[in-house]
């Protein structure tokens, strides 16, 4: 090893091939390593130290000293002065000492992460520690980014401004605040603590972590992704993102929103829009359009990662793409379309009943009317009569099967289309189409109406009307499926026009025959000759009152049917 000593005048000291000791003094010295592990002081002056080759440790003294340790893994301390440090390549230790202290990364062409805990991560060209140092200046047009995922503590967090260069990590225990200027620095990963950043004029990337943050891209095409967020979010009204239980932010200027991989994101418009705002959102295209702000007209965002939507309480039109998509139904007259995937179109919490018409068009009375298209499940209203109604514009060969016990409703026959499967829930109340229905009810009072057409009518359990309108109908008002049929049950059974038979048993079970008076049939319309009563067992198991207006069980005298209006005779019962 050489050992090279300057005097007190500036000059130029260069090392050999092998590890030297290189020592200015005095003056604004130049002195440059080669190969081999170097010493290299500058003591008094602004000095230039570079290292070059090797594992080198560069000491800067005095002064304003500019330290470079080329290749290798460095120790570069900047001693007294503000000292200028290049981060060059290898794993090295960077320490400014006192002063206004720059590790500077312009020229090392490589992206770096700021790490909260003073670690400079530079990819390929290895990982630094820096201690001591004031300014951050990363690789010159590289995306360079600030990474809080490591914080200094568990209440530190990020107050950043990349447009005013400055970032401060706010308690740090034993520390409180630190403050740093940060140059070309474009993206950001916040701590898991409340954050406030800023962006720039560049396209910056705002990475959402836990917290409740604030983030503003300021000019620039800026992105806040939530794709390792492990959380569904929501996009709500003014730019709230609601992370659940990893808080809520709040975001401003930003043209990308990415949600959760993986993760039903949802944006919902229905609280704090503005009376004249709605949404235009195609989940396909991955755009989202909010019309009509106050002030501002529309603003068009890029949407990812996004599964679920709600509209506002005015006119919006939401487009699905290939998840399952749950759209929220909302008041307004809105356009629905689910694409590709299994969807559902939700008005649970619509507060008023919905009904599903002819063509997928939901009727919401005062609430508004919506088109559904591509659409394979439909929620309605909670706690509310919701209907389907087939009584017009109806092609005249499309008929219902429908089974809401079941939840399932199908549109048969349609033209150029054959069958549609829907799942219907919530739903209690169906009128049929001129065809021949199939349409059973559940728990609940349901109304069933057959209109035209051969119907076949089943009310289910609960205390339902039935209605066969005009042809020839079959119409029960029990629950089949049930051991006790129609046990506690008064259901009204109205045939309407064309020759209709009303099922009181199934060859298995009387039905009614448990509670007395308490449950029956209330047949109302009866026409003797035209329609039929059909009963279990024999005519020796009933009796008939005087004036053939009620039929009970002779074995413990309970009630199975009365007759409102009309009455029968025996010809027209019929025992199975």
């Amino acid at each position: 090893m050489a050992t090279i000593v300057g005097t007190s005048a500036g000059e130029t000291l260069r090392g050999t091939a092998v590890g030297d000791e290189i020592l200015g003094r005095g003056g604004n010295d130049n002195i440059r390593g080669r190969a081999g592990d170097d010493l290299i002081r500058g003591n008094g002056g602004n000095d230039s130290l570079d290292g070059n080759g090797g594992s080198d440790t560069l000491r800067g003294g005095n002064g304003n000293d500019q330290l470079d340790g080329g290749g290798g893994q460095d120790l570069l301390r900047g001693g007294n002065g503000n000292d200028d440090l290049i981060g060059s390549r290898g794993n090295d230790t960077v320490n400014g000492g006192d002063g206004i202290d720059t590790a500077n990364y312009a020229d090392l062409g490589e992206i770096i992460t700021l790490q909260a805990v003073g670690v400079v991560d530079k990819g390929n060209a290895g990982t630094d520690q820096i201690e001591n140092i004031e300014v951050i200046v990363g690789a010159t047009g590289q995306d360079n980014v600030i990474d809080g995922t490591v914080s200094g503590g568990a209440t530190s967090a990020f107050d950043i401004d990349l447009s005013a260069q400055s970032l401060t990590v706010t308690g740090i225990p034993g520390l409180g605040n630190v403050n740093f200027t940060v140059e070309n620095f474009v993206n950001v990963i916040g701590t898991s603590n409340t954050d406030t950043i800023v962006g720039n004029s560049s396209d910056n990337l705002f990475s959402g972590s836990q917290g409740n943050d604030t983030l503003d891209g300021g000019s620039g095409n800026d992105t806040a992704d939530y794709s390792n967020l492990g959380q569904a979010i929501t996009l709500e009204r003014a730019g709230i993102i609601n992370k659940g239980t990893a808080g809520t932010d709040q975001i401003l200027n930003l043209e990308t929103i990415i949600g959760a991989t993986g993760q039903e994101n949802a944006i919902d418009g229905s609280t704090g829009t503005s009376g004249v705002t709605s949404f235009d959102i195609d989940l396909s295209q991955e755009t989202f359009t909010v019309e009509n702000i106050p002030q501002l007209g529309n603003q068009t965002f890029e949407i990812i990662n996004f599964v679920n939507a709600t509209g506002t309480s005015n006119d919006d039109n939401i487009v699905g793409n290939e998840s399952n998509n749950v759209f929220g139904g909302s008041q307004g007259d809105d356009t629905f379309d689910g694409q590709g995937g299994d969807d559902t179109v939700d008005y649970s919490d619509l507060g008023q009943a919905v009904t599903l018409e002819r063509g997928g068009v939901i009727n919401k009375g005062s609430a508004g009317t919506d088109n559904i298209l591509e659409i394979e499940t439909i929620i309605g209203a909670q706690g509310q009569d919701n209907a389907i109604d087939g009584s017009t514009g109806i092609s005249g060969q499309t008929s219902f099967v429908a089974n809401l016990a079941n939840e399932t409703f199908t549109v048969q026959n349609l033209p150029g289309l054959g069958n549609l499967d829907f799942n219907v829930v919530n739903f209690v109340d169906i009128t049929g189409t001129s065809q021949g229905d199939d349409l059973v009810g559940d728990a609940e009072e349901n109304e069933l109406r057959g209109e035209g057409g051969r119907d076949t009518l089943v009310g289910g359990a609960g205390n339902d009307r039935i209605f066969g309108g005009r042809g020839r109908d079959r119409l029960t008002g029990v629950d089949l499926n049930s051991a006790n049929p129609g046990a506690g049950e008064i259901d009204i059974i109205n045939g309407n026009n064309g020759r209709d038979t009303i099922v009181l048993g199934d060859g298995s079970n009387v039905f009614y025959s448990f509670n007395g008076s308490s449950d029956f049939a209330d047949i109302q319309d009866f026409e003797t000759g035209q329609d039929t009563i059909e009963l279990t067992g024999n005519s020796g198991d009933y009796f008939f009152n005087s004036d053939n207006t009620a039929i009970f069980l002779s074995a413990n005298n309970d009630l199975i049917a009365e007759f409102t209006n009309g009455s029968f005779n025996q010809g027209d019962l019929i025992f199975v």
